[in-house]
């Protein structure tokens, strides 16, 4: 049971790291961390906080 739960968090560990060297990965990271923009978007600020 144990070994079972270790080679399921290995395969989610190593599809995430598989993901984070795609550039489409990073650009979410940037957007949604960061609230970075491309060039040319207008940026829209929700004030509901």
């Amino acid at each position: 049971m144990e070994e079972q739960r270790g080679k399921y968090k290995n395969q989610k560990l190593q599809e995430e790291v598989k993901m984070s060297n795609s550039s489409a990965y990073i650009e979410k990271l940037a957007r949604e961390k960061l609230g970075l923009i491309k060039q040319g978007e207008t940026p829209v600020i929700d004030n509901k906080n």
